[in-house]
């Protein structure tokens, strides 16, 4: 499930937030809406006896609050209805596997059923040779620089022809390690970077108090490093003089 700060931190001209996430969801059996049904996700009673069919809206997920939804004829999971105020996730077992879903990589020429899949893999990605010349411009005060390579992505992004006129020009005056780091959060997401990018720019701690208030356990001394595997310990000839990390 995303995190409330990464639903929100693509603002409404960036494209990548639509080519990241699924948002509606088409009925694949046919369903008659029941009075039970509707009474347990806060449906119009009116809305009885309609029938969604196959291939009809199902379900749509939004990172805005929406209005009216007790009077559609699909069911509707809001911001609200997934997230408190301090972005800490609602403890409702109706809504918790129903949010925007991660299908930047979905596979759509294969079935569901299919596990066998022979694509192409990236094994580094372009957008990322800039971001860390951003990074790196950043910590050089050099902050012209950075937002030129951030802009090469904004241009790709912004959903209007001028990215300009579309709102997505980053500025020189913007270009901070946090700005970076919510770039990399609108372009990398989903792709098992995150913990490295926060453990290298010193920001875990701050990010996941801020950010993520559901990890309630974070130690500074312990999670900074990762476990080492028993099963690799139990492989090597020298485990005992490899050790673990400090606290595992």
């Amino acid at each position: 499930m995303p995190t409330k700060y990464l639903l929100n931190v693509f603002s409404n001209e960036d494209n990548r937030y639509q080519e990241s996430f699924t948002t509606t969801f088409m009925a694949e059996a046919k369903v008659t809406l029941s009075a039970t049904d509707l009474n347990n996700y806060g449906k119009d009673a009116s809305l009885a006896g309609h029938v969604v069919n196959i291939g009809d809206t199902a379900l749509v997920t939004s990172r805005k609050p929406v209005a009216n939804k007790a009077s559609r004829p699909y069911l509707v999971v809001d911001i609200n209805d997934l997230y408190n105020a301090d972005g800490t996730v609602v403890t409702n077992n109706l809504y918790n596997k129903l949010y925007p879903n991660m299908s930047k990589f979905f596979v759509k020429k294969y079935s569901t059923g299919n596990s066998n899949q022979y694509s192409d893999i990236f094994v580094m990605r372009l957008a990322e040779v800039y971001l860390i010349a951003a990074e790196a411009d950043v910590l050089l005060g050099k902050t012209d620089e950075a937002a030129d390579m951030v802009n090469v992505l904004h241009k790709r992004a912004c959903k209007a022809e001028d990215f300009v006129t579309g709102k997505m020009k980053a500025s020189a005056s913007e270009m901070t390690i946090d700005y970076i780091l919510d770039e990399r959060a609108r372009e990398l997401c989903g792709e098992h970077m995150r913990w490295y990018d926060l453990k290298r720019t010193k920001k875990l701690k701050e990010r996941i108090e801020k950010y993520n208030k559901n990890i309630k356990a974070f130690d500074e001394s312990i999670h900074y490093l990762r476990p080492i595997s028993q099963d690799y310990l139990d492989v090597i000839t020298n485990a005992a003089e490899f050790g673990k990390n400090p606290g595992y």
